[in-house]
């Protein structure tokens, strides 16, 4: 059951690259961001766009969960 649940989880990871991947190659209409610095600006295409900021998110997600758990160890006394 454990290997089976296994096959699963990479079978989804799989279709969400793919997805991914689809709507990036899909979405190619260019997307300029005029950023905080006066002459810094951003062109990138509106699909990677959407899929980097998910990605910064799932990955901020991440290590203030990570981050959170450890200070709850810290707080109980366990290392």
């Amino acid at each position: 059951m454990r290997a089976l649940r296994g096959v699963l989880a990479l079978v989804i990871a799989l279709a969400g690259f793919a997805l991914g991947f689809a709507f990036v190659s899909l979405n190619d209409v260019p997307v300029t961001l005029d950023l905080l610095w006066p002459g810094w600006q951003w062109s990138v295409s509106s699909g990677v766009l959407v899929v980097t900021v998910l990605v910064l998110g799932l990955l901020l997600g991440l290590v203030t969960g990570l981050g959170l758990k450890g200070l709850l160890r810290l707080g109980r006394g366990k290392s």
